[in-house]
């Protein structure tokens, strides 16, 4: 597991989304969860997620800042979302250790991290397609020729591996939560 403290100039940018309760969803991605419970939702909102009107993680980030503070206000949205730089892995651990469903835009959208309430397995999907975008001749050279015949666009991790090497007190401290 990657831990980074302070400023860092090679970051990242991940995005997550929670569903909290049963609803009509505004997108074709449906996120497979039950209703979370009171303390649970308390929890997240206490680690940072803030109300959001979209179930797709890809929407969300910086570019959207304006509206995930407008949906702050919203108290009867469906989801919670959460956006950082860095330090992603605490907060999937974190989610997966509290058997929190959720979808996560990974890395620059680079890779869809999907866990289901329950669960036995975190499912990581990597997407070429991103990658592509951002830089198509780096793509083809370093990656393509690399991963595509050797490794599977996919994998899933069983949940005790995934969450191994799990600090409560550390994921708490990185989604900036006083204790």
């Amino acid at each position: 597991m990657k831990k980074r403290l302070g400023f860092v100039s090679n970051s990242s940018a991940s995005s997550f989304v929670i569903q909290i309760r049963r609803g009509s969803y505004d997108d074709q991605m449906e996120i497979t969860s039950s209703d979370l419970s009171t303390e649970k939702i308390e929890l997240l909102k206490e680690c940072g997620f803030t109300p959001v009107n979209y179930s797709d993680p890809f929407r969300a980030g910086i570019r959207n800042l304006a509206k995930v503070l407008k949906d702050a206000q919203n108290k009867d949205s469906n989801y919670l979302g959460y956006w950082m730089t860095c330090n992603q892995d605490c907060v999937l651990t974190f989610l997966v250790s509290h058997d929190i469903p959720f979808k996560a835009s990974v890395h620059y959208g680079h890779y869809l991290y999907s866990y289901d309430k329950g669960g036995d397995y975190v499912y990581v999907l990597r997407n070429y397609g991103v990658a592509h975008v951002s830089n198509p001749k780096e793509l083809f050279d370093k990656e393509y020729k690399k991963y595509s015949m050797k490794q599977k666009p996919y994998k899933r991790i069983k949940k005790k591996e995934f969450v191994k090497d799990h600090d409560e007190h550390e994921s708490l401290l990185m989604m900036g939560v006083k204790q």
